[in-house]
């Protein structure tokens, strides 16, 4: 199995709309409120890639995830990290999450924020495992689920 990692244009926001609602069509009516990339056109992706940027990780040629990501107050905020369900367990996620950390310190940043819900512990853990943490919680409305905001420091090497 061959990975690779690319970035993506806006041209191809079309490939990344695909990946991200069938990687979030399992949550239709289990999260409240729903995800908003579920309900996002084409457009919509290509406006966010050309405000901050995408990539896609591709297994032997073939799009099987995605992850977004903006500068915000001085981090990188990733976003609609989405792996297909048949490539889920390969590691993916953790090479688009590998792919964010690089981004992040090619444009200088310290921090990379994301967000995910309570409801969802095998993604908090998967963050958690990659060195993030959760910096805050809070719920939108009564009876929304619990947001949970996650963050990680980068260690920048300082050489003498």
């Amino acid at each position: 199995m061959t990975i690779e990692i690319t970035t993506a244009s806006a041209d191809e926001a079309s490939i990344l709309h695909d990946i991200t609602r069938r990687a979030f069509a399992e949550y239709v009516g289990l999260l409240n409120p729903t995800p908003a990339c579920l309900t996002e056109s084409v457009r919509d992706v290509a406006a966010t890639i050309r405000r901050g940027g995408a990539v896609i990780a591709r297994v032997d040629g073939v799009a099987a995830a995605s992850a977004r990501y903006e500068v915000q107050d001085g981090h990188l905020y990733v976003s609609r990290v989405a792996v297909l369900p048949d490539y889920r367990g390969c590691g993916l996620a953790g090479e688009l999450m590998h792919a964010m950390d690089q981004i992040a310190e090619a444009l200088g940043l310290e921090a990379l924020q994301l967000q995910t819900r309570l409801n969802l512990p095998r993604n908090i853990r998967l963050y958690e495992k990659l060195g993030y943490q959760v910096i805050d919680t809070w719920q939108s409305e009564s009876g929304a689920d619990v947001q949970v905001l996650m963050e990680k420091r980068l260690e920048h090497l300082v050489l003498a």
